[in-house]
């Protein structure tokens, strides 16, 4: 009995060595690195669209960029369905850079997806409506001055364009033309109904553009923004343009003409001269277009109102100092005698600004013969600077 046991144990034995010889050796173990990417189904991303698409038909690939997954490619097939915020239907068409999207589809290889359903959450799928007076029309657009409306997003006074497509309808009356401006004309009062894209700022599309009248005025509305200014102003004399970064309205234009008033932190006078790239602006004024605004009052909050001005012709430069001859300010607001000779310390941290072009601790743009506007603590008593905020270049 026992010995029987022993053999047919001993046959187990044989019959799965031979088993395992049979199958070779085992292989070694992938890294993960070197593994195939596995084909997830379902997989869903969130970003914001780098570009605007190539191609308004599909096949096509996009490209979002996502908060923890870097970026991923998204294939386009003319299976993918395309929806707005709420659901209704979209297309590639009205897609716009920065739009943000959420992707559900199959992965096909590593940060790369065939997307069976987009879902643009920056286009709502309600229609905006916007109320207010036509100031200029072409065969294929209307513009319009926002007019008082409590049931629009938009700001009273601001200025917008909405497209005319081919399924537009303009109502006048009891008369309706469809793909057409037909008879609408400036001072036309309206009321219009179409897709509005929150994150470009303009309308994708329009369904109906109701005529209510003639006449009528709408008042510039007041706006406030703050950012830091991306460039130095191209020219210290108005009118000028100026480019601020706002934290939620994106870039935004300011026109600056001579009624604007520029101040600094604590409401001392300044000027374009003063400005440099990446001050702190607080701009108040009124819309003129939609991301333009024209200012009435500026103030840069980067600029302390104890720094002191100075007008000057430069008539030496080392690499730690610049030496100047005052000249002439016609702001008034230099405290030093004209012909008066003073001698500007650059530091670590003193700004030179020639054109747009700003550099940080040299004297290198600064040449003997330069016109300049110097900003920076001036000791009354030793009659001499102490530091130097910043040199403008004026004449080189």
């Amino acid at each position: 009995m026992v010995r029987s046991q022993i053999i047919r144990a001993g046959a187990i034995l044989i019959t799965t060595a031979v088993g395992v010889a049979a199958l070779g050796p085992v292989a070694a173990p992938v890294h993960a690195a070197n593994r195939p990417a596995r084909i997830h189904h379902n997989q869903q991303y969130q970003g914001y669209l780098m570009a605007t698409p190539s191609s308004t038909s599909a096949p096509t690939t996009l490209t979002i960029q996502t908060p923890n997954r870097g970026q991923v490619s998204v294939s386009v097939t003319s299976s993918t369905k395309i929806i707005r915020l709420y659901g209704a239907a979209s297309g590639l068409d009205e897609f716009s850079a920065n739009d943000v999207l959420q992707v559900r589809g199959t992965t096909t290889a590593r940060g790369a997806v065939t997307a069976a359903w987009i879902r643009d959450i920056s286009i709502h799928a309600a229609y905006g409506r916007l109320a207010g007076l036509v100031t200029a029309v072409t065969p294929t657009s209307v513009s319009v001055v926002v007019g008082r409306d409590p049931h629009t997003p938009f700001v009273y006074g601001q200025n917008i364009t909405i497209p005319v497509g081919a399924s537009t309808a303009v109502v006048s009356g009891t008369t309706t033309i469809t793909g057409s401006v037909g008879s609408l004309a400036a001072g036309n009062r309206i009321v219009a109904l179409g897709v509005y894209n929150n994150n470009s700022r303009t309308f994708q599309s329009t369904f109906r553009i109701r005529v209510l009248g003639m006449g009528g005025s709408v008042r510039p509305h007041p706006v406030a923004y703050t950012g830091y200014l991306t460039t130095a102003p191209l020219t210290t004399t108005v009118p000028v343009s100026l480019t601020i970064q706002t934290p939620r309205d994106g870039q935004v234009t300011v026109a600056v003409d001579a009624s604007a008033k520029i101040v600094r932190r604590f409401n001392g006078a300044s000027s374009l001269d003063e400005l440099g790239a990446n001050d702190v602006l607080q701009v108040q004024g009124v819309t003129t277009a939609p991301g333009v605004v024209a200012a009435a009052l500026i103030r840069d909050t980067s600029i302390q109102e104890a720094y002191t001005r100075l007008v000057g012709q430069v008539t030496a430069v080392t690499p730690a100092a610049v030496s100047v001859v005052v000249q002439r300010d016609a702001s008034g607001r230099a405290p030093f005698g004209y012909g008066q000779n003073l001698t500007l310390p650059v530091g670590a941290s003193t700004q030179a600004i020639s054109g747009t072009t700003t550099t940080t601790g040299s004297t290198g743009v600064i040449a003997t013969g330069a016109q300049i506007t110097a900003l920076g603590v001036f000791d009354r008593i030793a009659n001499a600077f102490q530091s130097t905020f910043r040199i403008r270049i004026l004449k080189g």
